[in-house]
């Protein structure tokens, strides 16, 4: 059976975790089914850079999972998990099996079918949902998410790891806005954001880490890329009513 080819940049980020976040047999059995082979090439370019590149994914993915965690303990009613931009990763795969109770969904542009179909196979009664939609198209998203299920009256929480790294700031939170304003429950947001190493106080590994990989991935992949800083966010955040906001740099 032939494995699916991943593009450059999903199959990348799987690389660089290595595995360290899907130690499952369910997520291993995802994993096996997918070809990475393009992600390997990227890796070639960048990985003069261990053993600290070895380390971000691990510990991007480490805080995000126990973030989830800790929301679907805490709220033991249907709570649904929705991961924007979801591509490749079994982060919904892994977080329904520690939580069955619950709902997954997951939106990216393509792909998701055959995502779709995969987990069907490992898990035929599923509560695991994909659909194919732009972000930028925040009512057709909405009535999609209701189609399968989703409930804008119950807790959310909304991942958004890689997403905001390829889309202009200016497009997402107008996206995310129209979108964020339907839900009628509480709501947490998680994700990783490129903070601007011209404005934020980082390391200066940190700053080389941020330089290398993004130059990387737009020489070879062409895909333009965009920092935040975190008075940006915390505006944004604010203005769409979120009130508890942290920020964790790796």
């Amino acid at each position: 059976m032939s494995r699916l080819l991943l593009s450059d940049t999903s199959a990348f980020v799987l690389v660089l975790d290595k595995g360290v976040s899907y130690t499952s047999p369910l997520s291993k059995a995802f994993l096996s089914s997918l070809n990475l082979s393009k992600g390997h090439v990227l890796y070639q370019y960048v990985e003069h850079l261990k053993p600290h590149l070895d380390e971000i994914v691990p510990n991007r993915k480490f805080i995000i999972h126990n973030y989830i965690r800790q929301i679907l303990k805490n709220n033991k009613n249907q709570t649904q998990v929705l991961v924007l931009a979801c591509g490749w990763d079994p982060i919904l795969l892994k977080m329904s099996e520690e939580f069955p109770e619950h709902y997954f969904f997951g939106v990216d542009s393509e792909s998701v079918h055959l995502q779709q179909k995969l987990v069907k196979q490992l898990i035929p009664q599923t509560n695991i949902f994909y659909i194919q939609r732009d972000l930028n198209e925040p009512v057709a998203l909405l009535k999609d998410l209701k189609h399968y299920g989703w409930n804008p009256h119950a807790p959310t929480c909304i991942v958004l790891e890689g997403i905001t790294y390829y889309i202009p700031p200016k497009n997402f939170w107008q996206a995310f806005k129209g979108f964020i304003q339907n839900i009628k429950s509480n709501c947490f947001i998680c994700g990783d954001f490129g903070l601007d190493w011209k404005l934020e106080s980082i390391s200066p590994l940190s700053q080389k880490l941020l330089i290398d990989i993004f130059t990387m991935i737009k020489r070879e992949c062409s895909h333009p890329y965009y920092f935040y800083t975190k008075k940006q966010m915390r505006d944004y955040l604010t203005n769409l009513g979120f009130t508890d906001i942290q920020f964790f740099t790796l």
